[in-house]
């Protein structure tokens, strides 16, 4: 009886709980601690190749110092007809247990017509490891849109798009202004079901859109998409500009946690 007080603990193994603890300190690890992309030499350079990681066959993303947004250089993002999002893969993707928060900086398309009904200014999008062909390809995507001449910040509930490309899930929460830098961040937390956005002027500090929806799922998170502006005007001088990508810190994460 000795024995088995000793090697058992709310009826399993002491060494199978002492596993269990570790695995959540550890996912809890990989969730609390960040890493910033500040697209900053060495590793990214102007006019050069974006690194592993990224999808480099996106030919209208590139490193630029010209005027960038938060230290010397910053990541431009342009429609090029065909193209408008780039995607960025984690090294490991984070598990779905506990929370984590995912961020960004970015400034919008700085051209505006009062006389156009729709324009895309530019998206921030946090993709699962789903079929990206079904409703729940992304966590949690951020979206500024114009859309009958209203210029509105959509943040995504989760109801997946249909045929056509309407998505009634993207929610009309806050206005914004063309060629303004936000902050935008995405709260996961797998524990309570939620999906938090939060969206500030990066120059006041300022919340312009807020909201909490249900999460639905458990899904780990493999990577982001960002997305540029589509300008009616001239896409080659009006891009969309991205710098302090701050993602969760997965060099602690071992493929057995993802299952």
């Amino acid at each position: 009886m000795s024995f088995q007080r000793d090697t058992y603990h709310c009826g399993i193994p002491v060494i199978i709980c002492r596993i269990i603890i570790c695995a959540v300190f550890i996912a809890g690890m990989a969730s609390a601690r960040a890493s910033v992309i500040g697209f900053e030499p060495p590793v990214y350079t102007v006019g050069g190749t974006l690194p592993a990681g990224w999808d480099i066959s996106a030919s209208n993303a590139y490193v630029t110092d010209v005027n960038p947004l938060v230290e010397t250089q910053s990541l431009n993002i342009m429609d090029n007809g065909t193209v408008d999002l780039i995607y960025y893969d984690l090294p490991q993707p984070v598990p779905a247990s506990g929370a984590t928060t995912i961020s960004v900086v970015m400034r919008l398309v700085d051209y505006y017509s009062p006389v156009w009904n729709f324009m895309y200014y530019g998206s921030f999008r946090v993709r699962n490891m789903g079929d990206c062909y079904s409703t729940y390809c992304t966590e949690c995507t951020v979206s500024f849109d114009i859309y009958n001449g209203a210029r509105n910040i959509y943040l995504y509930n989760g109801v997946g798009c249909i045929t056509g490309g309407y998505c009634p899930g993207m929610i009309a929460s806050g206005i914004f202004t063309a060629g303004t830098t936000y902050k935008i961040s995405m709260g996961i937390d797998w524990t309570a079901k939620t999906r938090n956005y939060v969206v500030e002027d990066y120059a006041t500090g300022g919340v312009v859109a807020q909201r909490t929806f249900t999460l639905d799922q458990s899904i780990p998170i493999r990577g982001v998409m960002l997305g540029g502006g589509y300008d009616l005007a001239d896409p080659k001088t009006h891009p969309t500009t991205f710098d302090q990508l701050t993602l969760p810190d997965v060099s602690t994460v071992k493929e057995w946690m993802l299952y």
